[in-house]
This record gives structure tokens, sequence and C-alpha cells, in this order.
């Protein structure tokens, strides 16, 4: 009979056996228990403190070392992840200071692009804890070559003080993209070197892309349109 069970249960599916684990898996385990703790807090205590603070907003095994430093250096900053992208909210005051920050100290080469968002007519908006919304989101892509590292940045802005300090002179490659959310949204980028429109005429009155401009209220003539009857 010993040995029929012994047959039948090799014959189980692998994942349906219960074997007992040896003494040395179970030192294993501890152990790599112990270095996932240190890793994320140093010791157990620390790391529930940290998952559980508002400013990471998420568990501590999803913190991201990057955003856990931006987190730690500038103070309300709040840790979210979305779509497994890690994003850092940060204070519009200190945003110059969080890019000089990625690219000196987090190794941050290049500022991939500046765009912005105006949530006025949302039917529904993403809640992230501890981050107060306004009418418009500021939002910069960075990337590290050589840690082969992506981060989103985002900054609240008002809609009463539209405006927002140049990361020009930090990543000089963002001068037209600053440009073209200043044109098009009317956000203003302080110490822009030339904050002047990029894309419509110079003497356009509005701003195309924000949600209360008239649409179509110019009349456009195609060419060989034929005349009006």
């Amino acid at each position: 009979m010993a040995d029929d069970d012994a047959r039948e249960d090799n014959h189980k599916n692998p994942d349906e056996r219960t074997e007992e684990p040896t003494e040395e898996e179970e030192r294993e385990h501890r152990e790599e228990e112990k270095e996932n703790v240190a890793a994320v807090g140093g010791d157990g205590g620390s790391a529930d403190r940290r998952s559980t603070s508002p400013s990471l907003g998420g568990r501590a095994e999803d913190l991201d070392e990057v955003a856990a430093a931006v987190v730690e250096r500038f103070p309300g900053t709040v840790f979210h992840r979305s779509h497994g992208q890690p994003v850092v909210y940060v204070d519009r005051s200190v945003w110059v200071d969080m890019a000089g920050f990625l690219r000196d100290e987090q190794h941050f080469t290049q500022c991939m692009d500046v765009t912005a968002v105006d949530h006025l007519v949302d039917a529904e908006r993403l809640e992230v804890p501890g981050v107060v919304p306004e009418r418009f989101e500021v939002v910069a892509n960075f990337l590290s070559h050589p840690r082969n590292r992506r981060l989103r940045a985002i900054c609240e802005v008002p809609a009463d003080a539209p405006s927002v300090p140049s990361v020009t002179g930090v990543y000089p490659g963002m001068n037209f993209g600053e440009r073209e959310v200043f044109d098009m949204l009317g956000i203003a980028f302080d110490g822009h070197p030339d904050l002047t429109r990029i894309l419509m005429p110079d003497d356009w009155v509005g701003y195309p892309l924000r949600k209360d401009d008239p649409p179509g209220r110019v009349p456009v003539t195609f060419k060989e349109d034929p005349s009006p009857r």
C-alpha cells in the first residue's frame, strides 16, 4: 500500500504535491525576507511606516527608488504608479529644483517632453490621495540613459495663476516644448528665455487647447475652395 501511495503521489500535478520545505530552504526564505525589509525601510517598523505614508500613495513594495528619493528630498511630494510607470506629484515651487535633482543626483540625462492638461470639463478625474487637484496640470517625462529608467513628474497649476518655473536652465531642449504649452494653453513659464507663441500667429487671441476656448470661431478658407454661392 505504501508503494501504491508513493506512485500515486508521483503522478500528481507538481503544483498539487505537498512537500515540506527543507531546513535550508526555510533559512533562505527568512534571509530573503530580511533583505526585502532592509531594501524598503531598514526594519519592519520603518517599512510599515513608509507603506502607510500618504506621500507614497501605495504599498512599500510598489515604491520606485527614484521616486522615493524625490519624496525624501522634497517634502509634500506624492508618489503614484500609473500603468506601471512611477509618477511624482511635486509642488510647482520646487519644479526646477526637482529637475536639477533628477539631472545632477539621479543621472536623468534627458527631459523628453513637457506638456499640460486642462481638466475643466472632465466628467471624471483620477483622485490621487494627498494631491489637491487644480484645473491645469503640467507634465514632464524624464529619462535616464545610464540607469535605463523613466519618471513622470506632475505639478498642479491653478486657473487664477497659470504659471510654472521654466526648466530650460536645466534642460535647454524644453525651450520649444514650454513655448507650445504657453501657446496652446496659456500657461506661462517663469524664467523662459523667449516665451512667445510658436504655432499660432503672434496677435492670436486665446489659447486653442483650453476647454473653454470657442472652437471654430474663425472661418477658414482652404486653398482652391469654391466661392460661396
